[in-house]
């Protein structure tokens, strides 16, 4: 191979590093970012059922609907689901 063909070989895969890390470093901060808007949410009904009761009894209705983890369930207070059916 010529030196300017090592060269540039040498170049793109410090490229190709770069860019892992640029798109590793964005995904990391998405993920931060979905995890803070989820508190935020989270945070925001909580203060909202504890002043409406019509939004506690339709969120309590739209939990008991989604959770199907037994331990999910067990926070929200929420009956355990029949494993059989």
């Amino acid at each position: 191979m010529t030196q300017r063909l090592d060269r540039l070989l040498q170049q793109q895969e410090r490229l190709k590093a770069q860019i892992q890390k640029e798109e590793s470093k964005t995904k990391k901060q998405n993920r931060k970012d979905d995890t803070r808007r989820k508190i935020l949410i989270g945070a925001v009904v909580m203060e909202a059922i504890k002043k409406d009761d019509v939004m506690s009894s339709q969120i309590k209705k739209l939990l008991a609907g989604n959770l199907t983890r037994d331990n999910d369930r067990k926070l929200f207070e929420l009956p355990f689901l029949n494993k059989e059916s």
